[in-house]
């Protein structure tokens, strides 16, 4: 090989006009270099020359861009003179951490701000008592997140006395998503600032506090200090996402691993100077199709010198930058900010984003190759930084992150930018890029109940649920299990799996070396065992997180990925079970790179998460040394296509979706709307290679995690799982697992991929668009063959016309066989044996479909019998909408079980809150005034009756409650802790009994936020209750009944007590109008009808078929024109159906314990009838009053 010639030019004493990076002696003949730099010393300029592209520099004042051709398309962009690198030196004397919040929300609705409830209830003010407030470690990340109304955020920090008459700033605010559009901030109760950010790029507030401002005269030096920020308008969307998804049933990642950027920070002092750097040299090293600018710079105040260097070659439609940073001072220095572009063009820009490029109309891309770098992209200016924070001693270097510019031919800038980082990915260079087949036993233990008040997982419990074991129970003898059961299938099959990953194995005690005693006795080794034994080696699953996992080791508690010992410890631990126990995949999972701890070794806020990259980029480098052959997976917390750099995969799409989210629009089966979701995934992240996009596999649990689907249309999922282009294929086990037929069938796909890895690494879609309601799939091919798979998922009979073609990849002229693998194996022919360019195919709504096209003469990928069967072009019976109309139940009359109540005249009704309790006319009770959370309200009423069985609370709606009530919640709710009564002769009461209540049950009771069950008011435990959300503004009834009759032949005095709210909840949870009655009548007593909301009855008409089908009933949820979302949808819903008269089975396409979802849908089997037949359901939906149903019905017929 040739070594490069080297030429040196020193800027400005060039003598002649124009100097290439080349000389007569470097080549042979005539033939210029492909590569090449051509400066002009009079006016400084340098072009960066490939027969791709031309990048103009300008080095008379600093190192500035000009202009950049590309030669693909022959277009130039102008890039404004923008600085290449700028550097902000950090010069302030102190900085001052703001380390957390206390949040609310105070409103839902918009209003000025003036009027909003939080503003005149005094939150901005000093003395307010924010101790029952969320605590959050910033606005952003884990407190309401409100885009409408007002949310509230306090913090309490102390200025230093010493600060006193110097400069002071208050920065405070993000950078675009996860910020608020509208910050109000208050200082000590005065307001100091107010920051509006309309567009999608900004930057956060800084407030100067300093000397002759109006806001120094309110700060308390040497004291604490009480910062206040009204805020509204919380941005939790992208352009693209509100594209793709105009509805908002998606939100995009949880915002602790996005990772929610927030600056929340005082700065005592300059708090930055900006040196100005000079080019000094230019030095080319040069060869024949490859070319490296070497440019050095320097500045004076303060003393810091720089390297940038720029190389490129003639294949790659590419310039990379490198720029080294010096402090060539005698004084250390923090490098704060580094800016490596800053760009102003007239193109249009993309918005871009932390970790993503910025693409330039459409042909020319920007981008830092880093998780942590930002490119963004706002009305024709690019800008290029990053937040290093370091501290360099005299001499130190520190190096910057990568700039990658590229071009690309007409509208290609996203694929070409993918082409890049797929041929860098670690998969590809590491020689992984073959197929990998996983199983997970996750998934497949018992679940244990959680604590008390936290059924349900959301964000802010998740911790909790999982210390309690409810993901965490992986056990030796249930992983002991699913091995038994593979080594089952290994002997039907045949070892299919190349890799087995454990969950939740370690003990957080340990250093993540140890598998957790308590649940795994013996360890890993009988697991290890086994697996040798059938082949297949092991894997290990870690949160990346781990900190916040093991707060009981000492060392760990508090402490992030960048902080040691946390930032060593995950090298160790896995470099040992590398060594140790052979581990081959090593997951990690969860990272919230976001710190804003101010006693770590990094500065809070963006910094950190730079910080925490870098040593998560180091671990995986750590690992690699360690066994270049080990998979390292990604998951949570890892969205960036730069991480591919240096793992296999990665999960995170940027939207919410797992591998059991349903899916937008009502499907048939839960499984393919999860489908469905997982496509909209893969379609959203389109900047991710393919190779390197995690999609998850298929999920068999029947867990809530799993959103109760089971192994329901498991193939279906998988033929799609293993089109998208990943090359792995993944099991996620139940306990009971697949049987021997269907791992047969599992492992002819295993096959397939494996058979032909080309083809499936080679992964497009095709037809649609899987966030609309049509038809789509992918096609994958080598140019040779090509596998297609086909989703119909929509609700008509599908025509599909297949391109057999180089639309879809394969040459022109040939003419095709097609085999299908799935469903029904089988050879389609037409009018002949083969087709040409097209072929039309017919999809039953839903139906999913593999296909493989081959060269006519060639055999299918895999030697099986195929019987010949026709392609279908239509149906006998097509699949059809049928119309509905939506009624009321009509009259009926008067219930019969409301005669045998008696209502309670009260003879006195008291608040120990202070509430003004008012005794109606009906017996009813209404509360006004004071409303104290939690309160007690006691009843006291006499009665003749003797022998009382029960006691009947009715929860009654009045036009003086907010939302019409039942209760004095803002929402009209209430929550009803316990129900206590007690019963004393009336000439006694003195002698007073507690009375003991053995059941309770109610018309309705509140599934979400954990659960409020009616039972809960006689658990005797006050942080349990009954409450009624989403069914305000509508009657409710519970029925106590007694574990004994009760009753004095004289009279009897009975004392309610009704614990209400507690001081962990939201206030003002109190019942607003109540009434009391008794019966005498045998028990079970029946509960009273007439409660509740209104069902609607949902009519329609069945066509005749002479096959007979399935009826599907699907309502979509919506609240203000977009989807109205929520887990656990099923369980709003209770519903009876009627097929021509008579009862009919009415199967919930999605189960009781699901992910969010904005719709739920019934199948109803319709049997052969030669005419139509009526339907009627009746559905009880327990929704908020703004929540607005949208019925319709589809009939499929069978096959």
């Amino acid at each position: 090989m040739q070594k490069p010639a080297r030429t040196v030019l020193t800027v400005g004493l060039l003598l002649t006009a124009l100097v290439g990076p080349w000389t007569q002696q470097d080549w042979a003949g005539d033939r210029v270099p492909e590569c090449q730099v051509v400066q002009n010393p009079e006016d400084g300029r340098v072009q960066l020359r490939s027969p791709k592209l031309v990048f103009h520099l300008d080095t008379k004042a600093g190192l500035r861009a000009r202009a950049w051709e590309n030669q693909l398309t022959g277009r130039t962009l102008s890039l404004g003179a923008g600085a290449e690198l700028e550097v902000d030196i950090d010069t302030s004397q102190k900085r001052i951490s703001i380390t957390g919040w206390r949040c609310t929300q105070s409103q839902a609705a918009d209003s000025p701000p003036d009027e909003d409830i939080g503003y005149r209830k005094g939150f901005a003010r000093t003395e307010w008592d924010d101790s029952r407030w969320l605590q959050v470690p910033s606005p952003a990340a884990g407190g309401p997140g409100s885009v409408t109304g007002f949310d509230w955020s306090r913090t309490h920090v102390t200025i230093p006395e010493d600060a006193d008459g110097k400069q002071l700033s208050l920065v405070v605010g993000g950078f675009g998503v996860f910020d608020y559009r509208y910050t109000r901030v208050f200082l000590n109760g005065q307001q100091i600032g107010l920051r509006t950010t309309p567009a999608r790029w900004h930057e956060p507030a800084q407030i100067d506090l300093g000397p002759g401002t109006e806001a120094h005269r309110h700060v308390r030096f040497g004291q604490d200090n009480v910062i206040a920020l009204q805020l509204s308008g919380f941005v939790d969307r992208v352009r693209r996402l509100d594209q793709l998804d105009p509805k908002k049933a998606r939100k995009l990642a949880m915002t602790l691993v996005w990772p929610a950027q927030y600056e929340q920070y005082l700065v005592v002092g300059e708090p930055t100077r900006t040196p100005q750097l000079r080019v000094s040299r230019l030095q080319v090293n040069h060869g024949k199709s490859a070319c490296e600018a070497v440019f050095e710079l320097a500045a004076e105040h303060p003393k810091i010198s720089a390297v940038v260097t720029y190389r490129w070659n003639a294949d790659q439609p590419v310039v990379r930058k490198f720029v080294e940073v010096v402090n060539a001072g005698d004084q250390e220095i923090r490098v704060l900010n580094v800016r490596l572009g800053d760009y102003r063009t007239d193109a249009e820009v993309s918005d871009g984003e932390q970790g993503f490029p910025v693409y330039l109309d459409g042909e020319f891309f920007m981008s830092l190759a880093h998780p942590s770098g930002w490119a963004i992209g706002q009305e024709g200016r690019v800008l290029l930084r990053h937040y290093p924070g370091v501290v360099l001693a005299p001499g130190e270097k520190f190096h910057c992150m990568e700039t990658v510019l590229g071009v690309a031919k007409q509208e290609q800038a996203r694929e070409q930018f993918v082409q890049y980082v797929r041929s860098r990915m670690r998969r590809v260079v590491r020689g992984h890029d073959r197929p990998y087949a996983i199983f997970d036993n996750f998934g497949s233990w018992p679940l244990r109940e959680p604590k008390e008040g936290t059924q349900e997982i959301t964000e802010q419990n998740f911790r909790e649920v999982l210390e309690v074991g409810m993901f965490a129970k992986n056990t030796e003898k249930a992983m002991l299990h699913s091995l038994s059961r593979l080594a089952e299938m290994q002997k039907v099959t045949g070892r299919q799996f190349d890799l087995c990953n454990l969950h939740f194995w370690f003990d957080i005690h340990s250093e993540m070396t140890r598998f957790a005693p308590e649940r795994f006795p013996t360890g890993f080794a009988p697991i290890k065992r086994q697996l040798k034994e059938l082949g297949i080696a092991s894997g290990l699953w870690i949160n990346s997180g781990y900190g916040l996992w093991s707060t009981v080791h000492p060392s760990f508690a508090g402490c992030c990925p960048a902080q040691e010992p946390l930032r060593s410890a995950y090298s160790k631990a896995f470099r040992y079970h590398i060594r140790e126990n052979g581990i081959r995949l090593a997951k990690f999972d969860g990272l919230e790179a976001m710190c804003y701890s101010a006693s770590h070794d990094h500065l809070p806020g963006v910094y950190s998460t730079e910080a925490i990259h870098n040593a998560v980029i180091d671990t995986l480098r750590h690992l690699d040394d360690e066994s270049p052959v080990t998979l390292l997976l990604l998951y949570w917390g890892y969205r960036s296509p730069w991480w591919l750099l240096d793992s296999d995969t990665l999960f995170e799409p940027g939207v919410f979706v797992e591998a059991a989210h349903p899916g937008v629009l009502p499907t048939l089966y839960a499984r393919d709307s999860v489908t469905q979701g997982l496509d909209q995934a893969h379609w959203f992240c389109s900047e991710v290679p393919r190779l390197g996009k995690d999609s998850l596999g298929i999920w068999l649990s029947d867990w809530w995690w799993n959103s109760s689907i089971g192994k329901e249309r498991w193939r279906e999922g998988l033929v799609m799982d293993m089109c998208r282009g990943s090359l792995l294929l993944q099991l996620w086990a139940d306990h009971d697992w697949l049987s021997p037929p269907e791992w047969r069938q599992m492992t002819t796909l295993f096959e397939l991929v494996r058979a032909r890895p080309e083809c499936f690494a080679n992964s497009r879609f095709i037809l649609g668009n899987p966030w609309k309601d049509e038809p789509y799939g992918y096609c994958c091919s080598d140019g040779k063959r090509a596998f297609i798979a086909l989703n119909n998922c929509t609700w008509q009979d599908n025509v599909l016309s297949l391109e057999l073609n180089s639309a879809w990849g394969l040459p022109d002229g040939p003419s095709w066989e097609l085999y299908r693998w799935y469903p029904d194996p089988a050879r389609l022919v037409g009018e002949a044996k083969t087709f040409t360019r097209q072929v039309s195919i017919a999809l039953r709504p839903f139906e999913v479909v593999l296909l493989e096209a081959v060269p006519s003469g060639r055999s299918p990928s895999l030697e099986r019998k195929f019987t010949e069967r026709p392609t279908s072009f239509a149906f006998a019976e097509p699949s059809r909408p049928v119309e509905v109309t939506l009624g009321q139940p009509g009259e009926k009359s008067p219930d019969a079980s409301e005669s045998i109540w008696t209502v309670l005249k009260p003879a006195a009704a008291v608040s120990a809150g202070g509430a003004t309790l008012a005794i109606q006319e009906d017996g009813s009770i209404l509360a006004s005034g004071a409303n104290p959370s939690p309160d007690t309200y006691a009843i006291r009423a006499e009665t003749d009756l003797t022998g009382i069985t029960a006691v009947r609370l009715e929860a009654l709606t009045d036009a003086s409650l907010l939302h019409g009530g039942p209760g004095r919640a803002n929402n009209g709710n209430f929550a009803l802790a316990e129900f206590r009564a007690t019963a004393a002769p009336r000439s006694d009461p003195g002698a007073a009994v507690s009375i003991s209540f053995r059941s309770a049950k109610a018309d309705f009771s509140q599934q979400s936020h954990g659960g409020w069950p009616v039972e809960a008011a006689i658990d005797g435990n006050r942080k349990t209750a009954w409450s009624i959300d989403p069914q305000e503004d509508s009657p409710h009834v519970a029925v106590f009944e007694a574990e004994k009759p009760l009753g004095s032949p004289k009279g009897t005095t009975l004392v309610f007590n009704l614990d209400q709210g507690y001081a962990d909840q939201p206030a003002d949870h109190t019942l607003g109008r109540f009434r009391l009655a008794v019966t005498t009548a045998r028990t079970p007593v029946p509960l009273p009808k007439g409660y509740g909301k209104v069902p609607t009855v949902v009519h329609g008409r069945v066509p005749a078929s002479s096959a007979g089908g399935t009826l599907v009933v699907a309502v979509g949820l919506t609240a203000d024109s977009v989807a109205w979302t929520t887990r656990n949808a099923a369980t709003y819903f209770q519903n009876t159906a009627e097929l021509d008269g008579r009862p009919a089975d009415c199967q919930p396409v999605l189960g009781k314990e699901t992910y969010e979802s904005s719709w739920q849908a019934w199948r109803v089997p319709v049997g052969p009838s030669d005419k139509p037949q009526d339907f009627v359901m009746l559905v009880s939906a327990n929704l908020p009053d703004n929540v607005q149903s949208n019925y319709t019905a589809h009939f499929i017929p069978k096959h």
